[in-house]
């Protein structure tokens, strides 16, 4: 679906040569197609290093992880944000070229450009994101992280980050502080991860008793 939408894309702004009024001279054609080229290019390596960063973050949890096992995954939402970022950015970019005086065919054209080949990348960058988590255990206990709920974050030890973990009727207890807020999870151990969840209950108090 993705490559449907790139396509549209690049077809949106190739038919504004074809069918400008005044047309278009060789020179201009020329630097108007490199000037589309480099937009693509520019729109496709921002929203692909986002994906690339939130998978990095992932691995990196990953290679720390102190417990880990398959939770209930949620059920698969389908998610509407490439849609609406791509929708907003086509309205906004109608706006600003109108105001600048642009005619209406070639508002008309590369808004519809912009807006498809962003919604094209934004949707390769989602599908890369879901499959690594996809990859991934459902929950994640790292170091100085945590992967739950298809979500994966990094936790920097003051705002954000576990400040309570124990064990009551063969589930994890977790007090997850983020900002003011707090969240408590409860994890169902399995039993080949018992020992390593006490091992870490372990080490966390002996660290906590260090500390004081």
């Amino acid at each position: 679906m993705e490559w449907l939408f790139l396509v549209t894309g690049l077809f949106s702004a190739a038919l504004l040569p074809v069918l400008a009024p005044t047309g278009f001279e060789p020179k201009a054609l020329l630097y108007y197609a490199l000037m589309v080229l480099f937009a693509e290019i520019v729109l496709a390596y921002g929203v692909l290093s986002y994906a690339k960063y939130r998978n990095a973050k992932l691995r990196y949890l990953l290679s720390r992880a102190i417990v880990s096992w398959e939770t209930e995954r949620p059920l698969p939402k389908r998610l509407f944000l490439p849609y609406l970022v791509s929708l907003l950015f086509g309205i906004l970019l109608t706006v600003l070229m109108r105001i600048n005086g642009m005619d209406f065919l070639t508002t008309l054209l590369l808004s519809l450009a912009a807006a498809f080949s962003l919604l094209g990348w934004m949707l390769m960058a989602q599908k890369r994101i879901l499959r690594a988590l996809a990859d991934a255990p459902s929950f994640v206990l790292a170091h100085n992280g945590m992967v739950n709920a298809g979500k994966a974050e990094v936790f920097n030890g003051t705002s954000r980050g576990v400040i309570k973990a124990g064990e009551a009727d063969g589930n994890l207890c977790l007090t997850v502080l983020r900002g003011k807020k707090t969240e408590e999870l409860l994890l169902p151990i399995p039993d080949d991860k018992r020992q390593a969840v006490t091992d870490f209950l372990t080490d966390m108090k002996e660290y906590f008793d260090g500390k004081d």
